[in-house]
């Protein structure tokens, strides 16, 4: 088998992700694991997918046939690295919003080479404010000492 990574963005409908999965099962493959989110009207994912070594080139022409129903599509092979070291933190931010916001945040500071576990960054209506308030996602991984 071999392990590939899919990305992925259409407009919003539904059948986004029935129509991928069919052609990963179609060419005897297996959805391991996704991430998906809706944004401005469009569907967006990235998935990690099986399939038979034999099957690869078929599987690739199908996903190119899936470009005319609207999809932007990129596939990439999956490397199999060892798990990232380190220790995951948990860090809960919360400031106001502003343009920046993301590179003047600790989280985008390089010298202290977090990596974010997962990408969630959420603006919502504060209570107190009369601004929108930036939470980025509280899941980092920090290199080991």
């Amino acid at each position: 088998m071999k392990s590939l990574v899919l990305t992925f963005i259409a407009t919003d409908r539904p059948g986004l992700v029935d129509t991928l999965s069919e052609a990963v099962t179609d060419a005897g493959g297996n959805w391991l694991e996704s991430r998906m989110a809706r944004l401005a009207e469009k569907f967006a994912g990235i998935a990690r997918v099986e399939i038979p070594a034999d099957r690869e080139a078929a599987f690739k022409a199908a996903l190119s046939a899936l470009e005319n129903l609207g999809f932007t599509l990129t596939v990439e092979a999956a490397t199999t690295a060892a798990p990232p070291d380190g220790l995951v933190l948990h860090l809960e931010l919360l400031g106001p919003d502003h343009p920046g916001i993301v590179t003047t945040s600790p989280i985008a500071w390089p010298n202290m080479a977090l990596r974010w576990r997962r990408w969630r960054p959420v603006c919502f209506a504060h209570p107190w404010a009369a601004t929108c308030w930036f939470r980025p996602p509280p899941g980092y991984r920090c290199p080991p000492p």
